[in-house]
């Protein structure tokens, strides 16, 4: 698991607050944490990997039916992507009914 330590993380040279991060960030965070390439993530999605690029930037809402399956394909739960925690769970295998 890639944890952060001290809630804070150092992105592009710039020391970020956990608890301040916006859902993308943790998204990408936890992508780039687990070697997933956004390509990957499009694919499972059934997107463009331009268009998965302009959710994760921020550049464009996200559809919330698209968060159970980025959490089910990162292992990591909705609570901590939304900001709710900052503990790194993973996510209930077998609840989602997300393939």
């Amino acid at each position: 698991m890639c944890s952060i330590v001290n809630t804070s993380v150092v992105k592009n040279g710039i020391k970020l607050l956990v608890k301040n991060m916006y859902y993308t960030d943790r998204i990408e965070w936890i992508r780039n944490c687990r070697n997933i390439t956004q390509k990957e993530i499009a694919d499972y999605l059934g997107i463009k990997q331009q268009q998965y690029a302009r959710y994760e930037k921020g550049i464009n809402i996200m559809p919330i039916t698209y968060l159970a399956k980025i959490c089910e394909y990162l292992d990591i739960s909705s609570d901590y992507i939304i900001g709710l925690t900052d503990e790194e769970l993973s996510c209930p295998k077998n609840k989602l009914g997300v393939r």
